[in-house]
């Protein structure tokens, strides 16, 4: 089904919904998989050697993956990445209940306005370090 189909079917969104759910599902299951074997790999090659440890197998190397899931959290979740500008101002606006009407705001702000502001900040900034 074409995206634009999903806009006028009365199931497109929620068949669109699914389907983005089982592919985000089937690639986790990949990556642990490949994820499971490199850690095997590294294993192997690094710990009988330097903490005399015994050798493990594929199952144990994902096992390991799966443990390390659990107590660390997400690999590579970057909590200031791309739309970092966003969630600041989602944590500090106290617009909970407007929240996307703010949104829609600070966006159009940030692209006619707040570039421009920040680069010149980040050009006065540098101008008084070389100062000091």
């Amino acid at each position: 089904m074409r995206e634009e189909d999903c806009k006028y079917h009365p199931w497109g969104k929620a068949v669109r919904i699914i389907g983005m759910v089982i592919f985000g599902l089937v690639t986790a299951v990949i990556f642990g998989l490949l994820f499971g074997y490199f850690v095997e790999l590294l294993w192997n090659w690094l710990m009988p050697t330097i903490f005399k440890l015994g050798l493990i197998n594929y199952w144990q190397g994902f096992g390991i993956v799966i443990l390390a899931r659990l107590i660390f959290g997400g690999f590579g979740h970057d909590h200031y990445g791309r739309r970092d500008h966003y969630q600041y101002w989602n944590r500090h606006s106290g617009y909970d209940q407007n929240r996307w009407h703010y949104r829609e705001h600070y966006d159009r702000w940030w692209h006619e306005e707040g570039k421009n502001a920040f680069e010149e900040y980040i050009a006065k900034r540098e101008h008084k370090e070389e100062n000091h």
